[in-house]
């Protein structure tokens, strides 16, 4: 069986691999064939046997059928890359590729399942301009999410806090999933939106802190709202470029909207620090805990109420960074040495979203869906789908 030839139209093939970002020695080494092989495959001098059609469709994350169309499919318009310097080429790699047409394809089957179950799916109108006042667009953004600043302070744990902004945004019609970072490490995308006026899409890595995906969650809303959607890692370089200036608004919205400043102005710490070059970590870290932020966004609050100076962010910034490479570097070998993380169970409703892996439990429950779809939906094998369901009725994340 597992030599029988398979009859793989070369140009789908060589698109299917292209289309996923991997070049042909990655792709052969994958695949179990050599290079020289899969090259004649692509060009109609020889074929791949059927078993290695099915391997090769898993990697590209394809379905088999598709190979055997007479031509490529026209592919989905290729997501815009924030992260990049002027007169750098895009960074994409495989697996943020993948990871994105994931997003879109779960976003189509619940676009799919809101329909057969009647389901009302909210649009979102919500808009704003690059040239529009960024505390303007933060008060709005606080406006649609209806969180009052005394709930926010009251949550006290970011893992609260992270699960509580994630369903206030899904209920403005927002598909929010989550990213492995064990594919993808932070370093290389933190988040990534994708636009459309039903069901738009976030995507936050989950090898942030949760802090950290807060605040991206935040950002990448404000991408939504400006019809700008793509790929980011928040990190503005001080390079005048289209993509920094969308990075620093939506990073500004993002700032505003999590730490108001009427809210921050009132805090009775700041009467007590009367100097803008002495901010203690413990003062940062308090007032971080009670908005479930990081240090760093409110030293920046800070520096932008003129209660902190630019040269002391930067100073603290060095030290953290230092800090934070040590930190980074002993959870590298944690890792290393004690290999393992939450089980496909725990990671399915943090991954998938209430509202999509909800849909798919009640598709299945009214015979919309097998179980073979749902596990497929889900990431995880067929027996623990129940245990899936249980989670997500318990309000676990």
């Amino acid at each position: 069986m597992s030599r029988i030839e398979a009859l793989a139209t070369p140009e789908v093939l060589k698109w299917a691999r292209e289309s996923a970002r991997m070049d042909i020695a990655r792709a052969a080494k994958s695949i179990g064939v050599s290079v020289e092989r899969l090259v004649q495959a692509e060009r109609n001098a020889a074929r791949l046997t059927v078993k290695q059609l099915w391997k090769a469709a898993d990697k590209y994350e394809r379905p088999v059928s598709l190979f055997y169309l007479p031509k490529p499919p026209v592919e989905e318009a290729r997501i815009h890359d924030f992260r990049r310097l002027p007169g750098e080429p895009e960074k994409l790699t495989s697996e943020l590729v993948i990871e994105v047409r994931r997003a879109r394809e779960r976003r189509e089957t619940a676009l799919y399942l809101s329909q057969v179950l009647n389901e009302h799916v909210p649009v979102f109108p919500h808009s704003a301009r690059l040239s529009d006042d960024t505390g303007h667009v933060a008060t709005t953004v606080r406006e649609l999410l209806k969180v009052p600043v005394e709930s926010q302070k009251n949550w006290r744990r970011s893992d609260r806090a992270l699960q509580a902004w994630r369903s206030a945004i899904e209920s403005l019609g927002v598909l929010v999933f989550q990213m492995s970072s064990r594919r993808i490490s932070s370093e290389e995308a933190r988040g990534y939106s994708i636009s459309e006026h039903t069901l738009p899409v976030i995507g936050i890595n989950a090898g942030e802190s949760a802090n950290g995906r807060i605040f991206t969650l935040f950002h990448e809303l404000v991408h939504l709202m400006l019809h700008a959607d793509g790929v980011c890692d928040i990190v503005e370089r001080g390079v005048p470029s289209d993509e920094q200036r969308v990075e620093g608004f939506c990073n500004a919205v993002a700032a505003e909207a999590l730490v108001p400043t009427e809210s921050l102005t009132r805090e009775e710490v700041l009467q007590r620090v009367g100097s803008p070059t002495a901010w203690p970590d413990e003062v940062l870290d308090s007032l971080a805990r009670q908005y479930s932020v990081s240090s760093e966004v409110i030293l920046l609050r800070l520096v932008k109420l003129t209660r902190a100076t630019g040269s002391f962010y930067a100073a603290w910034k060095d030290r953290k960074r230092k800090e934070y490479e040590d930190r980074q570097e002993r959870e590298r070998l944690r890792r290393k040495t004690k290999p393992g993380g939450p089980s496909a169970v725990q990671m399915a409703v943090p991954n998938g979203g209430r509202y999509f892996v909800r849909l798919v439990l009640q598709a299945h429950e009214e015979g919309e869906l097998t179980l073979a779809d749902v596990s497929r939906h889900l990431g995880v094998k067929a027996k623990d789908v129940t245990a899936v369901r249980r989670r997500l009725l318990k309000g676990l994340p």
